[in-house]
C-alpha cells in the first residue's frame, strides 16, 4: 500500500523556505531531518530545534498561508492592475478532475480572474498537497503575497 503524503517533504520544505515562505507559518516539522527524519505536528511537541529540525506544512497549513485577494490588497499590494470593483474576494480552491487534484483561484466574478495573472493558472498534482504546493511556489515566485 502506498503511503499518503501528509506534509511537505524535506526537499519541498527547503524550497518553500528558499522562496521566502516564513518558517513561522509552518504547522509541522521534520525532527532531526539530517540524520533520522520523523514528521512531527506542533501541538504535540513544540516548535523543534532550529539546527536539527526543519519546518513542514500540512495541506491545511499550505492552504492557510495562500493569500486571499480582496479589492484592497489586489490593487494596492500586488501590482495586478485589474478592476475589482465588482469582486469581494478571490480564494484558492481545490477540486478533482479525473485522477488529478486541481488547485486554482476562484471568485464570485470569474471575468475578473480572466484579466489577472492568475488566469489559466491551474496547478495539478497526483495529490492535493502536490497541487497546493505548486500553487504556493507560483505565488511566492511571482511575489503575489506577503507570506
Amino acid at each position: 500500500m502506498k503511503q499518503q503524503q501528509i506534509a511537505t517533504t524535506i526537499k519541498q520544505s527547503k524550497y518553500l523556505i528558499s522562496l521566502g515562505l516564513n518558517p513561522e507559518t509552518s504547522d509541522m516539522f521534520w525532527e532531526d531531518y539530517k540524520r533520522q527524519p520523523d514528521l512531527i505536528s506542533y501541538p504535540h511537541s513544540g516548535k523543534g530545534t532550529p539546527d536539527k529540525d526543519l519546518p513542514a506544512w500540512s495541506l491545511n497549513g499550505m492552504l492557510r498561508v495562500l493569500p486571499v485577494f480582496t479589492q484592497k490588497n489586489w490593487i494596492d499590494g500586488f501590482g495586478i492592475l485589474i478592476n475589482m470593483a465588482r469582486v469581494k474576494r478571490m480564494t484558492p480552491a481545490l477540486s478533482i478532475e479525473g485522477s488529478k487534484w486541481i488547485c486554482q483561484y476562484t471568485s464570485d466574478d470569474m471575468s475578473v480572474i480572466k484579466k489577472s495573472v492568475l488566469y489559466g493558472k491551474t496547478f495539478k498534482g497526483d495529490t492535493a498537497i502536490e497541487a497546493v504546493y505548486k500553487m504556493l511556489c507560483f505565488i511566492l515566485k511571482e511575489h503575489l503575497g506577503e507570506l
